[in-house]
């Protein structure tokens, strides 16, 4: 059995269109919400979802975090509320539910993936090299959030707050059994993004950070 963590921040207008459909692919759905001013947990409570209300935003990475101590399923899956990740893909839990693998990691950097924004996709693709080769992990995509994995692979000293919650998750198991399948990452369907460029310049001066903290940290035992 599968339960689906969202993150969100006013996503009212995502909702309205996800929730409806993402029931067929999972048997719960968990909202972790930071402070929506709109309709997004009334939303929530129509379809039945469990709802994490933590009142102002404390980052993406602890949402998920408190998410996966929320759900009452042993598989779990993290995914965006904004339509940027396919909810087709989520088909492919099977493949921890039969034992094959402890962890999805669906990567818009192997085969077959990708990502609407060209010019992007070709610097997050170096970018996501760059981490692989650091952090010894051999997986493709660090910075998408779009996983399902067992929550044993959960339990470990989290201290990730923001996005680098990916590049601390997979380094921690890198000694699980790991299959990437491929997606598109899709442009937001509703509400503004968060991205700008100088966001993501911000996003990878933390994630160097967290890396090299890490990899500090291995050295010294510590992982």
């Amino acid at each position: 059995m599968l339960s689906v963590i969202i993150p969100t921040i006013n996503e009212e207008g995502n909702l309205k269109t996800i929730l409806p459909t993402l029931k067929q692919y999972c048997d719960e759905i968990v909202i972790v919400d930071d402070g929506s001013t709109d309709g997004t947990l009334e939303l929530a409570r129509q379809h039945a979802c469990k709802i994490v209300n933590r009142g102002k935003k404390l980052g993406v990475g602890s949402a998920v975090y408190d998410g996966v101590r929320a759900a009452s399923h042993a598989i779990v899956a993290i995914m965006d509320a904004d339509h940027s990740h396919p909810m087709e893909a989520l088909k492919s839990a099977v493949l921890i539910e039969v034992g094959s693998v402890d962890i999805i990691k669906f990567s818009r950097f192997v085969a077959g993936g990708g990502m609407e924004d060209n010019f992007r996709h070709g610097l997050m693709r170096l970018f996501n090299r760059f981490l692989a080769m650091i952090a010894h992990v051999h997986t493709q995509d660090f910075t998408g959030g779009y996983i399902v994995a067992t929550k044993e692979c959960f339990d470990f000293e989290q201290t990730a707050i923001q996005g680098e919650w990916n590049l601390e998750f997979m380094i921690h198991n890198r000694k699980k059994r790991i299959a990437e399948i491929p997606y598109i990452y899709k442009h937001r369907a509703s509400g503004q993004s968060n991205w700008t460029g100088r966001q993501d310049v911000k996003r990878v001066f933390r994630y160097v950070y967290y890396l090299f903290h890490y990899r500090w940290k291995a050295l010294r035992g510590g992982l």
